[in-house]
């Protein structure tokens, strides 16, 4: 007889476990086991701006001949609203200086996928500071930009550095992803804007063979495409595990 057990994980953050009172048996005898992902539920609330991390750059502003360190608070930033604080704290900081949106800019070049500083007056931006945000814009560490002139970035922008959740389990036997061993259940892509529910709902459960056949504590971890743990800033998080028992066919031996 087939049977199907299910568990539900709930925890914050992307790792989460939960203990057994008493242990599951599974019947290896008779019974093979396997197991997936059902569902999960959790909000795209990913930051790509992290403190002491990458969220720090120099900037100079005419007249003043030192840089000043500008930094961003942890969070899930598109370029315009980096661009946007940027702007922002060079007005608050230097409430004298006029037209800073003007003359000061930052932009995503549609055509390249690139970013540009675009400077009217003599400003400077320095990406040699320690939690750079220059991967994340697509400049090198090393790179000063000084100057009226238009600064255009050595590679494309890296906004959506989180573009893969791959969730493993303890009790899954290990696959592989680029080549690496990984007790991976499942992995989709990130389809809906920061802020929202994400979400999945299987039909079509893909299930993996377990590692044991005594369940007594069950951890459920994500990862992203890089195999770095992802940031769900404590963030609540649903998983349901189902677990699939299939009767063992005996077999007959004909004389």
């Amino acid at each position: 007889m087939d049977d199907n057990l299910e568990f539900i994980l709930r925890g914050k953050g992307s790792d989460i476990s939960v203990d057994f009172l008493e242990p599951i048996v599974i019947p290896i005898e008779t019974h093979s086991a396997k197991l997936g992902i059902k569902n999960f539920a959790t909000y795209n609330n990913i930051p790509n701006i992290e403190e002491k991390r990458n969220n720090q750059l120099k900037i100079k502003v005419p007249g003043v001949s030192d840089y000043k360190i500008f930094s961003l608070d942890t969070g899930a930033y598109e370029l315009k609203i980096i661009a946007e604080q940027l702007v922002e704290w060079i007005e608050l900081t230097f409430p004298n200086l006029k037209n800073v949106e003007d003359s000061f800019r930052l932009i995503g070049n549609e055509a390249t996928s690139k970013a540009e500083f675009l400077f009217k007056d003599d400003y400077g931006v320095d990406f040699n500071v320690e939690h750079s945000i220059c991967e994340i814009l697509g400049f090198k560490k090393d790179r000063s930009l000084h100057g009226v002139g238009r600064f255009i970035a050595d590679e494309i922008v890296n906004i959506a550095n989180v573009t893969q959740l791959i969730f493993n389990c303890s009790l899954a036997e290990s696959n592989y992803i680029n080549g690496k061993e990984s007790p991976f259940l499942y992995n989709c892509g990130i389809d809906v804007p920061v802020g929202y529910r994400l979400a999945r709902e299987l039909t079509d459960i893909a299930y993996k063979n377990l590692t044991t056949s005594q369940i007594s504590h069950i951890r459920v971890w994500i990862v992203d495409q890089n195999g770095a743990p992802v940031n769900l800033r404590n963030d609540d998080l649903v998983v349901t595990l189902s677990l699939k028992l299939k009767k063992r066919i005996a077999e007959v031996s004909i004389a």
